[in-house]
């Protein structure tokens, strides 16, 4: 599942954090963030990522974060988000990362979240 704070999440943080929501409720599925099209976020958004890390933790779905860009990837770094999650530099590395992490736990490896910080 994939989720970019783009159109049509217009509306702001609040419009993400309920499209985000009701995406997540009891699916299952591994969740990538891609940050690309955000310019700036606040403590809105950031309470969101913090949310859906807290919800999606002790299941079976994975979280990455993709393409932040260098301001919101500052805040990450102040707030600690870049400790929390896994932050990726592209799509397809997030993309490897939860192919990796969905294979370790299907073969009933203990998965911990291998925060991976921003590469440039």
């Amino acid at each position: 599942m994939n989720f970019a704070p783009a159109p049509p999440f217009k509306n702001g943080a609040a419009a993400f954090d309920d499209a985000v929501s009701a995406a997540i409720e009891d699916s299952g599925r591994d969740v990538l963030m891609d940050l690309e099209a955000i310019s700036c976020i606040g403590t809105a958004g950031l309470r969101t990522f913090a949310r859906v890390a807290r919800q999606l933790r002790g299941t079976t779905a994975g979280l990455a974060i993709c393409a932040v860009p260098d301001q919101t990837r500052r805040v990450f770094e102040i707030t600690g988000f870049d400790r929390m999650i896994p932050t990726f530099p592209s799509r397809a590395d997030a993309l490897a990362f939860l192919a990796r992490e969905r294979s370790a736990r299907a073969r009933g490896d203990q998965v911990t979240t291998g925060v991976t910080k921003l590469r440039s």
